[in-house]
């Protein structure tokens, strides 16, 4: 899961990050669980220890949509529920192409993630057999796609990436050295967390445009969004909302990625995502609790109809402004 605290810097290292909030609820934790809304590919087997295969979806079960950005996991909850099956869909949407994968570890009492990027440091390579690994993604390249399935105690564990590829070319030490490690609890009161919480707006994209958003909701209040990939051809799409700063426009973040592409995404302050892009025909529930102030909901996606790639989606009028205000 994001960061809860800072703003999305410009500097392409960096993970994003989720604004800070004034109530935070394990609700929140859940923010990016999604239902999906059709499977593809074959089902897992429930063993926690078996390789993902490519884009394999299960029904019935919780599944957050995680993926690799400036060598960070993007959208990894921090609260799982124990004992129960769930899935991580993991996709490597790295910006600039290497190989990334989601290597599951437990964390011993005692210790936290913070022992092992030291031991990462140390050791390089050989420091993953220092750690009990409970499953892993096979190593992905660039927009390759896998999913876990897994049923974890109650503990505390880290999501983890132990490839060593640089950018430009060559190896270097393990991406967890360099900070690609996502820690997490599994809990018990986790599954009760997801269920809905204050009001639920259904938002749906038909011909990239948002259909569905309100054009207000209610401050310091949670409630949830679930948004369905309706679109009428094979493309993909997602729901990031960004706070804008005063002064600020749905036009200036619609002219700042007219004029840096994707890149742009890293100018403003992200505040909720739906994870990795969503297929036509899938859906995703997001859980927010926003400050007062202006916002909106873009999709970042560079899909072109029938193929290849274009421009982010808002600027071809995927983005709807919305303001969240007291009540």
């Amino acid at each position: 899961m994001r960061s809860p605290n800072g703003s999305r810097p410009h500097a392409g290292g960096v993970r994003r990050h989720l604004q800070s909030l004034p109530v935070v609820t394990i609700a929140i934790c859940a923010a990016f669980l999604v239902v999906v809304g059709c499977t593809k590919g074959q089902e897992l087997a429930p063993s926690p220890t078996v390789a993902a295969s490519a884009q394999a979806a299960a029904p019935g079960i919780p599944l957050y949509s995680v993926e690799a950005r400036n060598f960070a996991f993007d959208a990894m909850p921090s609260v799982v529920p124990a004992g129960t099956q769930f899935q991580l869909s993991f996709t490597n949407n790295e910006t600039s192409p290497v190989t990334h994968q989601l290597v599951v570890l437990s964390i011993p009492a005692g210790k936290t993630a913070d022992d092992v990027v030291k031991d990462a440091r140390k050791k390089g390579l050989k420091a993953e057999d220092d750690w009990h690994s409970i499953t892993s993604t096979p190593p992905l390249p660039l927009h390759a796609s896998a999913v876990l399935t897994l049923n974890l105690p109650a503990g505390n564990y880290a999501a983890t990436c132990w490839q060593t590829d640089k950018v430009g070319g060559g190896t270097g030490p393990p991406h967890v050295a360099l900070g690609m490690i996502a820690p997490f609890t599994a809990s018990a009161s986790a599954a009760s967390s997801a269920a809905p919480t204050g009001p639920i707006y259904s938002v749906s994209v038909k011909n990239f445009i948002f259909q569905g958003v309100p054009a207000t909701v209610q401050a310091n209040q949670p409630f949830q969004v679930s948004f369905l990939n309706d679109e009428a051809f094979p493309i993909e799409h997602e729901f990031v909302v960004l706070r804008l700063p005063p002064g600020k426009t749905a036009q200036d973040v619609v002219n700042d990625a007219k004029k840096k592409g994707p890149k742009a995404e890293d100018d403003w302050v992200h505040v909720g995502d739906s994870g990795a892009a969503l297929p036509v025909g899938a859906s995703a529930v997001l859980t927010l609790n926003l400050r007062p102030g202006n916002y909106v909901a873009t999709c970042w996606q560079t899909g072109a109809v029938g193929g290849g790639t274009g421009p982010p989606h808002l600027t071809i009028g995927m983005i709807a402004p919305f303001s969240a205000v007291k009540g």
